[in-house]
């Protein structure tokens, strides 16, 4: 789909997405014409990464979650964020205790 059909279905801009491409976190194919095809997994992707910034992480940062993603879609088709949370943290979990988890466990992935 076109960017501006993929931009409207994962609730971001077509700024956004091209900002997530020049990050490496999405890949859109090419048409015959030039214009970047975004396809069903680019748009859950944004959708991910959307959410992830609601936590207070950067598109930069949710390269592990989206890594995590991919690899699940590998073996679980339709895998969503809360897929990998909510085994960790109970539903009611606030999220700014999920984000300072995500930021705790990206600074020992770091040091």
């Amino acid at each position: 789909m076109r960017a501006g059909e993929a931009a409207a279905a994962a609730g971001v801009t077509i700024k956004a997405l091209r900002y997530y491409e020049e990050c490496g976190l999405l890949s859109p194919g090419r048409a015959a014409n030039g214009y970047r095809d975004y396809s069903a997994e680019d748009v859950r992707l944004a959708e991910e990464i959307r959410g992830l910034g609601a936590l207070g992480l950067t598109p930069s940062e949710t390269r592990p979650f989206l890594a995590c993603l991919r690899a699940l879609t590998l073996v679980l088709r339709g895998a969503t964020i809360e897929h990998v949370f909510y085994p960790v943290f109970p539903p009611d979990t606030h999220a700014d205790e999920v984000a300072q988890w995500c930021r705790d466990h990206r600074d020992h992935r770091d040091a």
